[in-house]
């Protein structure tokens, strides 16, 4: 376990944690951060502690917020867990709750970023520390059966980020139930320009789900005329030694003979000169996103958004105005959509706006942090 702590902030009253499994830069990530730096506008006086399970550029971003950062194990509910029966090690889940208990009994509250972390999820109900629950996810077959228990047992008051995983936990209307949509900040806002070109963009992790190979498939299936219009950057690295999903959409492009059209790229901290770039952003995902950080990010660009018909992404993008919607896994339909915004530039330009607008009105990070601070002021 390591220890940071700033000397910037003198003792408080108030003392919170925040629990976080990750330490990168993706969306669950950047969210984490502003609720962090919310309650911080909000509350200046309190103490903040943060609690991460490795090291990574998050924890600079996190340090001018807070007064100190632990870095220390989590029990973190994962896939590989549940194969491997991990889940059910009685004497590790113990340890680690016991663990866990002495460290939440120092707070007034305790924030956890996702239905994982089941350490601290456990260790609140037992030792009643108010807890504020993050769920993030949109979990399929046992896991939802196993994250449905954890979320009505925990006695926490609990934060959706979108209606979609609401739905998924099957939670009823409560005031300690509460959906608050995420949002980000655009600093630099280019208004979009068409040419003779489409230019796509598509931001995300490879993996089995993100839709890559997707886009791939759509594009080829359209003439070759049409393809000659079309410029597309994939940026996005892969979780830990998951090569083989960039390798396969690579290999599928080249197959496809798409290399001219198809430029690959490696994760950025920041995005900002690939939405300028860009005059269509695509979220293709084969499975329901919880939310959909790209798209409020596209959106606030001005940029269209076409996206997959599912999760997350139904909150946000609204059909026919701020982009397009389409079946999801579907491939003709895709092209379909990419098609129209080939033969109709003016749609570009008008569904980039009204995107702009609707980011605006709802997903502007300063309606995120004002909301989720309310929620953990609300258990103190």
């Amino acid at each position: 376990m390591s220890t940071y702590r700033n000397t910037d902030f003198s003792s408080k009253c108030i003392r919170v944690l925040f629990v976080h499994q990750g330490a990168e830069l993706y969306g669950s990530d950047r969210s984490f951060e502003r609720s962090v730096r919310g309650f911080r506008r909000s509350v200046p006086e309190s103490h903040i502690t943060v609690l991460l399970a490795t090291h990574g550029p998050l924890v600079e971003l996190l340090k001018p917020h807070i007064d100190e950062i632990i870095i220390a194990p989590l029990f973190v509910l994962r896939k590989q867990l549940l194969k491997n029966g991990a889940l059910f090690n009685i004497p590790a889940q113990l340890g680690a709750i016991r663990k866990a208990m002495t460290v939440v009994g120092n707070y007034d509250a305790v924030y956890i970023n996702t239905t994982v972390i089941l350490d601290y999820i456990i260790a609140c109900r037992l030792k009643r520390i108010p807890a504020i629950l993050h769920v993030r996810e949109l979990p399929v077959g046992f896991a939802r059966i196993v994250l449905r228990i954890i979320v009505r047992l925990s006695g926490a008051t609990v934060i959706f980020n979108s209606q979609a995983t609401r739905k998924s936990f099957g939670v009823l209307e409560d005031s300690r139930h509460l959906v608050i949509a995420n949002g980000t900040l655009i600093r630099d806002y280019e208004p979009l320009r068409v040419d003779d070109t489409l230019r796509i963009l598509l931001i995300g992790r490879f993996n089995s789900w993100k839709g890559q190979g997707l886009l791939v498939t759509a594009l080829s299936r359209m003439e070759v005329s049409l393809q000659k219009q079309i410029r597309v950057v994939m940026v996005g690295g892969v979780y830990w030694d998951q090569n083989h999903f960039r390798d396969d959409v690579i290999r599928q492009t080249k197959e496809s003979g798409l290399e001219e059209c198809i430029e690959f790229r490696e994760f950025v901290e920041d995005p900002t000169d690939l939405y300028h770039w860009s005059s269509v952003v695509v979220v293709p995902s084969l499975l329901p996103e919880p939310f959909g950080l790209v798209a409020i990010e596209a959106m606030g660009h001005g940029r269209p958004v076409i996206a997959a018909d599912h999760g997350g992404l139904v909150d946000i993008v609204v059909d026919g105005k701020t982009g397009f919607r389409f079946s999801p896994g579907d491939p003709e339909a895709l092209a379909a959509a990419i098609r129209t915004y080939l033969e109709r530039p003016d749609l570009v330009i008008a569904h980039g706006i009204e995107g702009r607008k609707r980011y605006e009105q709802y997903y502007h990070e300063d309606r995120y942090m004002t909301a989720v601070s309310g929620a953990i002021k609300a258990v103190i």
